[in-house]
């Protein structure tokens, strides 16, 4: 009587059903991304980096604000710090070296002295600027209108125009009593804008606005 041996299958020994290669059949990854799968990717990354490119032009603006903003003291600081020199230099140096500055533009000032009343953005049109010697500053054909730049190595970080306007100081207490207006032959209360940039309408520039009190000192 023949005798049978039972052999044991394992399953290993079966063919596989899929027909992946074996390295992927080992590992459980699939051979390809589907064109769904890729679409959403592409626009995973695209919004990433349009949202970091949004982050560039408030980089630069917060940047340029505050070189504006620092800029723009150290400018007013020194216009007004030329003016008040200006104003108590006893030298005769206008009308023929008949008037020192406080009376070419202070009092008793002619037609041609600081204005009452803000230049105006056509006032600024018209106004040819030229260089003061060893200072930053550029003066015009209008008392009123000046030109300040900032910068270093003939590199011009900052430009803006300087208005500047005058009027009485009021209400002043004096030896015990209220003064209520004092002529401009003693004293002037200077109204100064810096605006900047000057490339920009006036209408779109930044301001700054601040206020000098000059007392003469020679009579």
């Amino acid at each position: 009587m023949n005798s049978r041996r039972l052999e044991t299958i394992h399953p290993e020994s079966m063919e596989p059903v899929s027909k992946l290669p074996v390295a992927a059949r080992s590992f459980g990854i699939r051979s390809l991304f589907n064109l769904v799968e890729v679409t959403m990717c592409i626009g995973v990354i695209a919004v990433g980096i349009s949202g970091v490119m949004s982050l560039f032009p408030m980089g630069f603006n917060a940047s340029r604000n505050a070189i504006g903003e620092t800029y723009s003291t150290f400018a007013a600081h020194e216009f007004i710090s030329y003016i008040a020199r200006n104003c108590n230099n006893p030298a005769k140096s206008y009308g023929s070296g008949a008037r020192d500055f406080w009376e070419e533009y202070i009092y008793p000032a002619p037609a041609s002295g600081i204005p009452e009343t803000i230049p105006s953005e056509a006032d600024e049109n018209d106004a040819t600027f030229s260089a003061v010697p060893n200072s930053p500053i550029y003066a015009s054909d209008n008392p009123g209108l000046y030109r300040i730049e900032q910068g270093s190595s003939g590199i011009i970080d900052f430009r803006a125009t300087v208005r500047v306007w005058r009027s009485k100081i009021e209400n002043l207490y004096i030896y015990n009593q209220n003064v209520p207006e004092i002529s401009y032959q003693y004293a002037v209360q200077l109204r100064v804008e810096v605006s900047w940039p000057v490339e920009k309408p006036y209408a779109q520039r930044e301001k700054r606005y601040y206020v000098k009190e000059i007392f003469r000192q020679e009579f």
